[in-house]
């Protein structure tokens, strides 16, 4: 197998790592990325990734908490809304890495942490900085 580090760059992984727990994350986020001027309710992106709307919902609200959709209310829809043009720039590159390279990316993702696992830890870097 090719290693991460040559298949995949190294701003890339390093995005994956701190903005991605889940391959329906991922997926959201590119999906939502190659249609960005749609605004998305939770049924639709329920119903575009075969999935309950339970967890297309948490699924948002994560991408959301990290700054890579945003939520516009009364109905309730998500938007793609980076932080800025690098940010976008970044999951561009991420969509093509993950086009040439899935079983590659999608491997590094089911390696990392449980996304509970992280929120745990994460709760102890806040108090930590208190």
């Amino acid at each position: 197998m090719m290693e991460p580090e040559k298949a995949i760059p190294a701003n890339v992984l390093r995005f994956l790592d701190e903005n991605i727990d889940s391959v329906p994350q991922l997926e959201t986020l590119l999906m939502m990325f190659q249609e960005h001027d749609r605004v998305w309710q939770i049924e639709d992106v329920a119903s575009r990734n075969y999935t309950t709307e339970q967890r297309a919902a948490d699924t948002l609200n994560a991408l959301r908490r990290r700054g890579l959709v945003s939520l516009e209310e009364a109905p309730v829809r998500f938007r793609f809304s980076p932080a800025n043009d690098e940010v976008r720039a970044l999951v561009a590159e991420l969509a093509l890495c993950y086009r040439k390279n899935l079983s590659l990316v999608t491997a590094l993702i089911h390696a990392k942490p449980s996304a509970s696992v992280k929120e745990f830890a994460r709760a102890f870097d806040l108090k930590k900085d208190r």
